[in-house]
């Protein structure tokens, strides 16, 4: 039984923490290093779902709790299926995928009670059904947490609570079993670590931005991740300096080397002292691109091109085929001369808010006072406007009035909120009107 649990704890399941494209953030390294110096990546718990006794498998990389439905047959847990949709919250039909992209066949979810033994407390855990046989159930390491935190907060005697857990931990040494309590009891920092600039310092040239390399002790790393970048308070820098959120990746290892733009937005150059602390950073759980939905383009006809040498009578014209424009107050011959003219001259017109014109052999030349690109700092946009800044620009996209184009010239864009309450993305051009 013992080799069974063994070959199915190295068994990576649909959403499993084994999977090299998930990031555990409910742990630092050290803390997740500590936590499989103990029990491994994953050991097997002697537990009771529902009030029938099993021996489940303890995943200390993830914050999902699974559950097949062969398992479910087998130990007869009757329990209705639940939309996934109602366990997140939210509308509509979900598909969930791994954090590498492949499809997880979650069937829907149950809520089943969990507990050490007949004389703790049962909590309350969502599981997530599957169809593939997993073995057994896999608990997430915010289970054994949160039954650890209770315990810790109602309950004086500490001893009782520890013997529990020594029998759930069977294949644990009493002493290792204190530390896991120990360590999942410990209030650690939201911050993975601190990022600090080298020891000399560094010269920020006048109305530039440098990437300023940084050392980050981020404890033990044991494949590439992501992580936030997030910059101190700006009053806590030399004035005239200014730092952005940035997305990093940190390499294997127990310290890091990254590089943090620093942008002098003053008339004169300053000095960078070293060893300056620039900000910290924080752990990611994934990385998910924002995905701008394209329009698919229309059918185009074979008749697009005009005669305009063509003279054609507009007496027959139909008011569909003119322009929307006031034609009031003009007499008969009047009347006529305006929709010959509105008539030839219509494909001046945009036909809907779709119909966006475009001079391919029109360009401009800009003549610059410098060889030196603009380049000026994003502004960052406030996480509630997310949803319409996307639309916004998916609708640009759509509409052609904007393209995705790579240029070592870049200039900052700002949301503004018109009368009417629609958004509006304005471009300062200010910096590259200097220059021209």
């Amino acid at each position: 039984m013992l080799e069974k649990l063994e070959q199915e704890a190295n068994y990576v399941a649909p959403g499993d923490s084994s999977d090299n494209q998930v990031y555990p953030s409910h742990l630092s390294p050290r803390q997740h290093t500590r936590v499989t110096q103990l029990v491994g990546n994953k050991c097997s718990v002697n537990c009771h779902l529902d009030g029938q006794a099993v021996t489940a498998l303890w995943d200390t990389g993830a914050q999902v709790s699974i559950v097949s439905e062969t398992f479910m047959h087998k130990q007869s847990l009757t329990r209705k299926l639940r939309n996934v949709e109602e366990l997140l919250g939210v509308q509509g039909k979900i598909e969930l995928k791994a954090a590498n992209g492949t499809p997880i066949p979650y069937c829907g979810w149950i809520e089943l009670s969990v507990r050490l033994n007949e004389t703790q407390p049962d909590i309350l855990v969502p599981f997530l059904v599957t169809k593939e046989n997993i073995g057994p159930p896999i608990i997430g390491f915010n289970v054994i947490e949160l039954i650890v935190k209770e315990a810790n907060s109602i309950s004086d005697d500490t001893e009782t609570f520890v013997n529990a857990m020594k029998k759930s931990f069977g294949s644990c040494k009493g002493d290792k079993v204190q530390a896991l309590i120990d360590v999942i009891s410990a209030n650690e920092p939201d911050d993975l670590c601190q990022v600090k600039c080298r020891k000399t310092d560094i010269l920020i040239p006048k109305n530039q931005s440098i990437d300023v390399p940084c050392c980050a002790n981020t404890g033990p790393i044991n494949r590439t991740v992501p992580v936030l970048f997030e910059p101190i308070d700006n009053t806590e820098l030399p004035s005239g300096l200014l730092l952005q959120e940035e997305l990093k990746s940190i390499k294997q290892g127990n310290c890091s080397l990254i590089n943090v733009k620093i942008t002098n937005q003053t008339n004169h150059d300053i000095i960078f002292p070293g060893r300056t602390v620039v900000g910290h950073l924080q752990l990611v759980h994934s990385v998910t691109p924002i995905e701008v939905k394209l329009k698919e383009p229309k059918a185009t006809t074979t008749n697009q091109h005009f005669d305009q040498t063509q003279s054609q009578e507009c007496d027959n014209v139909s008011a569909e085929n003119l322009p929307p424009v006031d034609l009031t107050g003009l007499n008969g011959e009047q009347l006529k001369q305006v929709k010959q003219l509105l008539y030839d001259e219509r494909e001046s017109f945009a036909k809907d808010d779709d119909d966006v014109g475009c001079i391919p052999e029109l360009t401009m030349d800009l003549t610059m006072t410098s060889e030196k690109p603009v380049q000026k700092n994003y502004a960052s946009i406030p996480r509630p406007l997310y949803p319409e800044v996307k639309g916004y620009i998916e609708d640009l996209l759509n509409r052609g009035f904007i393209k995705k184009l790579k240029s070592p010239y870049s200039s900052s864009v700002v949301c503004v909120r018109k009368k009417d309450g629609g958004m509006r993305l304005c471009v300062d051009y200010r910096e590259l009107n200097r220059n021209t």
